[in-house]
């Protein structure tokens, strides 16, 4: 059985599934446990976070990511991924999801998210990040792992006599 998605112990960063309109942004972050000192690392993904090969790193198209205003970065070299220093005095920085104003409706991304304690290796937080989905829930029953999708408004249509108006 998998453990929880993190790379280091004392700190349990948690994400949320997002429903966003077309032209609209939020973080996925959805609070955390314990104490933090060290690396949050989010992994976005076109793919369910299963798939340890990493093929569907990144958004889809009508999705875009941008780091966080306290120091995330995009972590080199692999797409869709991002590193957040976190302390006790920064407790909690995470990218912003937008959707762009001509996203798609049912447009889905996957994200996840691992922590690297102080002193960890930030690539296996990445590698715990990129399969969160795999992963039991952890001890604090954190969500590691969560959906992104766009909704439209629906568009209401007006039928008479079988034609649209």
């Amino acid at each position: 059985m998998g453990g929880p998605a993190a790379a280091g112990t004392g700190f349990y960063p948690a994400v949320m599934d997002l429903t966003l309109s077309p032209g609209h942004s939020w973080g996925p972050a959805s609070g955390a446990g314990g104490i933090p000192d060290g690396t949050v690392v989010y992994a976005f993904s076109k793919k369910p976070l299963t798939d340890a090969t990493w093929s569907g790193g990144g958004l889809p198209s009508g999705l875009t990511v941008s780091a966080g205003t306290e120091g995330c970065k995009i972590y080199a070299g692999v797409p869709g991924i991002f590193t957040c220093p976190v302390t006790e005095d920064n407790v909690f920085d995470e990218p912003t999801v937008t959707a762009s104003t001509t996203a798609a409706n049912d447009t889905t991304a996957y994200v996840g998210v691992a922590y690297a304690a102080r002193g960890a290796s930030i690539t296996t937080a990445v590698k715990a990040a990129e399969v969160a989905a795999t992963t039991n829930t952890d001890p604090q029953q954190q969500q590691t792992a969560a959906v992104i999708k766009v909704k439209t408004a629906a568009t209401p249509r007006c039928r008479r006599y079988g034609r649209k108006s």
